[in-house]
């Protein structure tokens, strides 16, 4: 049912970071309640912070992300859609990520 949605949520590296909060948002657009997407940017920022906090896991957290991208087929926000986007913006940007730098 994910992509089904009536809404559509843009997942940050900041809510996909911890464990338990991305179980519970992958359990709720499974479920149908809103549609995950994220980019591959995204992945990227979360992987590496949890591998610089974590070193044991440096390497193992493909399966993590694999089953994150097997359990929501239509995930992936495609770089051609928000790069145009992120041009005008980038000030802000460069606020929102050390405000979700800062919540963890």
């Amino acid at each position: 049912m994910a992509g089904h949605a009536r809404y559509t949520a843009l997942l940050d590296a900041c809510v996909l970071y911890p464990l338990a909060m991305t179980d519970a948002l992958m359990s709720l657009a499974t479920a149908g309640f809103f549609a995950a997407k994220w980019t591959t940017r995204i992945e990227d920022e979360w992987i590496r912070s949890l591998e610089k906090q974590r070193p044991e896991l440096v390497g193992k957290l493909g399966i993590r992300r694999d089953s994150m991208r097997d359990a929501i087929p239509d995930w992936e926000v495609p770089e051609t859609a928000w790069s145009a986007i992120t041009r005008g913006v980038r000030a802000q940007h460069r606020k929102l990520l050390h405000r979700c730098r800062s919540c963890r």
